[in-house]
């Protein structure tokens, strides 16, 4: 038996009860980091890829070098996570619905570079102010597509069908 994003929204609560020095970092980490296999339910592709890691792949010829582009999570899945369970945990309301609904939110993710994804990590950093224009999937080269679907758009995104390299 597998834990659950229910699970982990227990044990966030079961923590705080028995140790209230835990930080909303570090109950967050139980998300993003201790149980992040859990995510893989909930993570899907929004169908945009930045115009930058389109060149990067390019650049690629038909051969996928790591650690040039990643899925990027366009809704700051940490610092959303983080204030999520700040907020409950001020006001004691936990709702579970709630929380899975943020989740299945912040799941999402776009293709970016790794540069943009450090620039966008900056507090208050945006695409637009960072410069990053996005393109949708169905404005993409084959190759493109290829090099995504096959090695970014891996079995842990649900959503990974809709993505078909045609």
């Amino acid at each position: 038996m597998s834990i659950t994003l229910k699970d982990i929204f227990e044990l966030i609560q079961i923590c705080i009860k028995a140790k209230p020095q835990v930080t909303n970092r570090d109950l967050r980490c139980l998300v993003t980091k201790v149980f992040n296999r859990v995510l893989k339910n909930y993570t899907t592709f929004t169908g945009y890829v930045s115009e930058n890691a389109i060149t990067a792949i390019k650049e690629m010829n038909g051969i996928y070098q790591k650690h040039k582009i990643v899925r990027e999570h366009h809704k700051k899945i940490h610092r959303s996570i983080t204030e999520l369970i700040k907020n409950m945990r001020e006001t004691n309301q936990w709702d579970y619905h709630l929380f899975e609904k943020k989740i299945i939110e912040l799941s999402s993710v776009n293709i970016t570079t790794v540069k943009e994804n450090q620039q966008l990590i900056a507090q208050g950093s945006t695409y637009q102010s960072v410069g990053i224009k996005l393109i949708h999937w169905n404005m993409l080269d084959l190759n493109v597509k290829i090099i995504i679907h096959d090695h970014l758009l891996r079995s842990d995104i649900i959503n990974r069908s809709d993505w078909l390299a045609t």
